[in-house]
């Protein structure tokens, strides 16, 4: 596999009409295959044939949308045992018979894709693209990416335990449905179906999927009050550098961040109100400081215990001083008073949960007004034309939750 290919993803389905008959045709076409060459014995069950439409709608729409958003890139797919029919997949249609149906398509007779098969020696993975007989129909039927979409997600809500020492995120958790974990599904569902009529573009020569756009809440420690953090966007994880080439409605994007997001929702929970300007900047002036200030804060409000509170190693060295994360400790206890019974209480997952709760209101209010909006967890990314309207809103929303002042931080990425 080759740094430009991307994995199979097996939600992706046709949208418009034109798509549909496209899909439809290569299915005739991969029975009557079949049955010429008599590679089956009987018809398939009703549940089997629904599987076996949706794999080739997946598989041929998939070879569409490379095609035309890079003619000479290729889709990556392991078709092991090993990789197929995982149970942690949504999709029902990732099992064996994937495997022989990505054959057929590719045979010399249907030649609607092409299959270059893959080498564990060299670690190369299975790969197909568009067959010539594909890009024809593609071609006369003039189709674009909007004819394609994507399967909606079911998996919007997850709950995952506390992670063990050492792992990178918490097992899944199986939960009862609830009211609570209904108006969360139906948030997200809401929101995740305006994300999907959208015109959201990744204008850059890197080779990402924009039509990853569905998101998901994830609420950690076992516990729907902690975390809650909206995840799955293709944007979530781009450095800056990239996020400047996304476009909404031919608009490029801003970012709109809040400000000391975390300081001010424990002065939310202390109930005291804000006495700063800058929760970072104590009495110092230097941005070194400030940078050691913030770090250190974050580790306070973060960790379980006092006993935990440690920064850098060459922090205190960049200041010429080996104290100097005592001292500094000490004075941002003293400039918090009001919330320093928070030091050391492990409340970082709690006011994640906040966070997410007023991001998810953010998002719902400004898709009301008709306004895209992607979040980057205490950001937001939107068109430079929706940027005063996002403001207002985010502010807004803000003070509904806290009944305090946020701050809201404009600009080019």
């Amino acid at each position: 596999m080759t740094k430009r290919d991307r994995f199979f993803n097996p939600l992706r389905k046709a949208k418009s009409a034109s798509a549909k008959a496209l899909v439809a045709e290569v299915i005739n076409e991969l029975h009557n295959y079949e049955s010429h060459f008599e590679l089956r014995k009987r018809s398939r069950k009703k549940r089997d044939l629904e599987i076996f439409n949706r794999q080739i709608e997946a598989i041929i729409c998939e070879a569409v949308h490379r095609y035309l958003t890079g003619a000479d890139k290729r889709i990556a797919i392991s078709l092991s045992n090993r990789h197929l029919g995982r149970r942690d997949s949504e999709s029902k249609i990732l099992n064996n018979t994937l495997s022989q149906n990505i054959k057929n398509l590719a045979s010399p007779e249907m030649g609607f894709i092409e299959l270059q098969t893959g080498n564990q020696m060299t670690g190369e993975v299975t790969s197909f693209w568009a067959g010539k007989r594909l890009k024809t129909r593609i071609n006369d039927r003039k189709l674009t990416h909007l004819d394609l979409t994507l399967e909606k997600g079911k998996n919007v809500i997850e709950l995952r335990e506390e992670k063990a020492h050492g792992q990178a995120k918490g097992k899944l958790i199986k939960y009862p449905e609830t009211a609570l974990t209904i108006q969360y599904r139906d948030e997200m569902e809401q929101i995740n179906a305006f994300l999907r009529d959208a015109d959201i573009c990744y204008q850059g020569n890197k080779d990402i999927d924009d039509s990853r756009v569905e998101l998901k809440r994830i609420f950690n420690n076992g516990s729907f009050e902690q975390g809650g953090r909206l995840y799955g966007g293709f944007w979530i994880a781009l450095k800056s550098a990239d996020l400047r080439d996304i476009t909404i409605g031919n608009e490029w994007v801003t970012a709109l961040d809040y400000g000391q997001m975390a300081i001010r929702l424990a002065y939310s929970l202390a109930k005291a109100p804000i006495h700063f300007e800058d929760a970072y900047a104590l009495d110092r002036k230097t941005d070194s400081a400030r940078a050691a200030i913030k770090k250190l804060m974050n580790i306070m409000l973060n960790a379980p215990t006092t006993k935990t509170w440690s920064a850098s190693k060459s922090m205190g060295a960049r200041h010429k001083d080996s104290d100097f994360q005592r001292k500094l400790m000490k004075e941002i206890e003293e400039f918090h008073k009001p919330i320093a019974h928070l030091f050391g209480t492990a409340n970082g997952m709690k006011f994640m949960f906040i966070e997410s709760e007023i991001l998810i209101d953010v998002l719902l209010e400004l898709n009301s007004k008709g306004i895209v909006a992607l979040p980057i967890h205490d950001c937001i990314l939107v068109k430079e034309s929706a940027q005063n309207t996002a403001k207002e809103v985010m502010l807004k929303v803000f003070k509904q939750h806290t009944n305090l002042d946020a701050t809201v931080a404009v600009g080019a990425l």
